[in-house]
């Protein structure tokens, strides 16, 4: 008896402390957990949660677009803005990220997306682009899919408030590939207001993908990523603004 509570002691002690280690992990429900920081912030209570709305998110996500749920991929969280961006080599005002080359979802500190309000969210959001990486049947290439899957899955869990924009600022782009060439040029630069704003005219387009075609086909045809038909929708997204 003394040693199962020794047991439970230590269990209780490893769950309450902090997680100070880059690349050590827990495993909760099959799901790994990966901490990076000098001094991590995310206490149990904030694991527990954060674990209930992943565990939620990608059921219900996966459910929605029949897709079969990955057996192993990780969820890095980090300290704050600045540990986030050196791990991820992203800007540190990004909240979260996909990374499909290695499929695993970066976050930034829980506490920090619990005060933006975005906490469920950004996780529901990340879990849209893995989804659509898991459904991809074109291009691979994050460069040539980014716009694309940014928009659908910004529409499909906004982690912004969704600006309307004018539809003089949608005419300027001619074909679907200059659209999508400036919106990934935009969206990488690492410069705030020019990610914003790509990200605010990626919003519209899939926006008007998911009420045109439906949730289910709007997925589908983002996960396929054919230029050639994405330029006919992108001719009736101008003709319809």
């Amino acid at each position: 008896m003394n040693n199962i509570f020794k047991i439970f002691f230590a269990l209780l002690l490893l769950f309450s402390c902090v997680f100070a280690v880059s690349n050590r992990y827990i495993r909760l429900d099959g799901f790994r957990y990966y901490f990076h920081g000098g001094r991590s912030k995310t206490t149990q209570q904030q694991l527990l949660l954060f674990h209930d709305i992943f565990k939620n998110q990608i059921t219900n996500t996966y459910e929605t677009f029949n897709v079969k749920i990955p057996n192993r991929f990780e969820i890095h969280i980090a300290d704050n803005a600045s540990v986030f961006s050196e791990v991820t080599g992203r800007a540190p005002f990004v909240a979260s990220l996909y990374w499909a080359e290695h499929d695993s979802f970066y976050f930034q500190n829980v506490s920090s997306l619990r005060r933006q309000n975005i906490l469920s969210s950004a996780i529901s959001h990340e879990i849209c682009h893995q989804a659509l990486t898991k459904e991809r049947t074109g291009p691979t290439s994050t460069e040539e899919t980014i716009m694309s899957d940014e928009a659908f899955c910004l529409s499909y869990s906004p982690i912004l408030k969704p600006k309307k924009n004018t539809a003089e600022v949608f005419h300027k782009f001619r074909t679907f590939k200059q659209f999508q060439e400036s919106l990934t040029r935009n969206m990488l630069s690492g410069n705030r207001s020019k990610v914003y704003t790509a990200y605010h005219l990626a919003y519209a387009w899939g926006d008007y993908l998911i009420k045109r075609f439906g949730l289910a086909m709007a997925f589908q045809i983002t996960a396929e990523h054919n230029l050639d038909n994405f330029e006919i929708i992108f001719a009736e997204f101008l003709r319809s603004l």
